[in-house]
């Protein structure tokens, strides 16, 4: 996984993996509503980016850089960005206008929890 990687190399290099701040871009896909769970199929969505990003960022956090566990939620690591978003407008399929503006609502919620 790339985030093992990353926090392998951050902790070769000087003990900085603590203390420099960054988080992840991620770029969740449905099938077309953003509340499903679609891991079994290998496909990251918003009601799974906490299993899939957010909870290894922690466990990566305690073993790299001793963060107990009380202090995770104040961790930069563990911020996710949804950095490319959207559903395309697909009306021989029922994604409309009514549709999208829900799965941003549906999308939203699920970020803030």
């Amino acid at each position: 996984m790339l985030l093992d990687a990353l926090w392998k190399q951050l902790a070769a290099n000087d003990s900085t993996e603590g203390s420099v701040s960054w988080g992840v871009a991620t770029h969740p896909y449905d099938d077309g509503d953003p509340r499903h769970n679609l891991s079994a199929q290998g496909v990251a969505t918003f009601s799974t980016l906490d299993d899939l990003v957010r909870e290894p960022q922690r466990m990566f956090l305690a073993k790299y850089a001793s963060v107990p566990p009380q202090g995770m939620a104040i961790q930069p690591q563990t911020t996710l960005f949804a950095d490319e978003q959207g559903w395309q407008l697909n009306p021989a399929a029922g994604v409309n206008d009514t549709v999208r503006a829900r799965n941003i609502c549906f999308a939203q919620s699920l970020s803030v929890q």
